[in-house]
């Protein structure tokens, strides 16, 4: 809208001076080159734009839909009133700003209508341990998540911190609830989904195809082609 304005009032600009051309021809020749530089170069940075923005990447549907349906399924166990979710991201060495951005973007825009939610954000520490296997050791995880010792929830979309038994969290009264992604799919925190102590994790499904670059689909469609949902709740329903 706002380029079709400027460029309406360069145009405007050209006529006024072609009507003053023989009243006033030095000003009537300054409107016109204005009018002209005016409306070539507001023509020159749209086409610009256009082309930047056909080079960028598509947005990542693939994380996207794991940040949605993991904001759905704590959205739905979430208790009523005011309430704090921390997401927990990977440190910057294994997890890209575009990973993290489309988990955040989607998981958030789930929960803008929850106004007596908070969501906070939090990265864990790059550890000399985590650099060398990339598994996400205990003490990386209490450091990310000490500074919201009330939180009701916690998401890590880094995966599970190990041993997750020892997670300071679980001791708490009321205990908070605990969900996880694990894009490695390791399976290590089976057990802890059937004790209860994490709700949730979803993880790649086995023999799922790899993803290509441009997905289409309804978000749910797309995250039952890839993803699976281990909880509490199914882990019940398979007993």
């Amino acid at each position: 809208m706002l380029y079709f304005i400027i460029l309406t009032l360069f145009l405007v600009m050209g006529g006024l001076g072609f009507v003053m051309r023989h009243s006033r021809p030095g000003a009537s020749r300054f409107l016109i080159a204005l009018s002209v530089a005016g409306c070539v170069g507001s023509v020159g940075f749209q086409g610009y734009r256009a082309f930047v923005e056909a080079r960028q990447s598509p947005p990542d549907r693939y994380h996207g839909v794991v940040g949605y349906v993991m904001a759905q399924r704590v959205l739905a166990e979430l208790r009523e009133g005011q309430a704090e979710v921390v997401l927990v991201f990977p440190p910057r060495p294994f997890g890209s700003d575009a990973e993290t951005e489309a988990l955040y973007d989607t998981f958030s825009r789930v929960f803008s209508p929850a106004r007596s939610v908070e969501v906070q954000v939090a990265r864990l520490p790059s550890t000399p341990r985590a650099k060398q296997s990339g598994i996400i050791p205990l003490e990386a995880a209490e450091a990310a998540i000490a500074p919201f010792p009330k939180a009701n929830v916690y998401v890590f979309f880094a995966g599970v911190p190990e041993p997750f038994a020892k997670l300071s969290a679980l001791a708490r009264s009321p205990r908070p609830a605990l969900y996880a992604f694990d894009p490695s799919n390791h399976r290590g925190w089976e057990e802890a989904v059937k004790r209860g102590d994490l709700s949730a994790v979803i993880a790649p499904r086995r023999g799922a195809p790899a993803p290509s670059r441009d997905l289409a689909g309804p978000p749910n469609e797309i995250f039952q082609r890839f993803f699976e949902v281990i909880s509490t709740r199914s882990e019940k329903d398979r007993k």
